[in-house]
C-alpha cells in the first residue's frame, strides 16, 4: 500500500479533518496537505493551518496569493509549509469556491 513505501514517502491531499483523523489512524505512513478546497481566505485562518503539526503543507486560497504584507510576517517554518496553487480557474470573486474546484478537477 501507498503508506508502507520504503522508497519515497506518499502523501494525501486533505479537506476533511474527519478523514484526516481516520487515515492518519489507518496509514500511518502517510504526510497530509491541507486542501485549496477549505477555501481559507482569511490571514488568520491559514495562520492556525500552518501551525497544525497534522500537515506538512498548506495550499491558501488563492485570493491570499498576493497578500505580500502578510505572508510576509510568516515564520521560516510557516513559509516552508505552503504551496501556492498557480493557474487558478476561479475568478477573484468566486463565491463557491469548493464546487468550482471539484468541477475542474472531474
Amino acid at each position: 500500500m501507498f503508506s508502507e513505501s520504503k522508497a519515497t514517502q506518499n502523501g494525501v491531499i486533505i479537506c476533511s479533518d474527519l478523514l484526516l483523523e481516520y487515515i492518519g489512524t489507518n496509514y500511518p505512513g502517510l504526510y497530509f496537505v491541507s486542501s485549496t478546497t477549505k477555501v481559507l481566505t482569511d490571514f488568520i485562518q491559514l495562520e492556525k493551518e500552518l501551525s497544525r503539526e497534522d500537515f506538512r503543507f498548506v495550499v491558501p486560497d488563492f485570493r491570499l496569493n498576493k497578500a505580500f504584507d502578510k505572508l510576509g510576517t510568516l515564520t521560516e517554518r510557516q513559509k516552508s509549509k505552503v504551496e501556492f496553487l498557480c493557474n487558478e480557474c476561479c475568478y477573484f470573486g468566486c463565491t463557491d469556491r469548493k464546487s468550482c474546484y471539484e468541477n475542474v478537477s472531474r
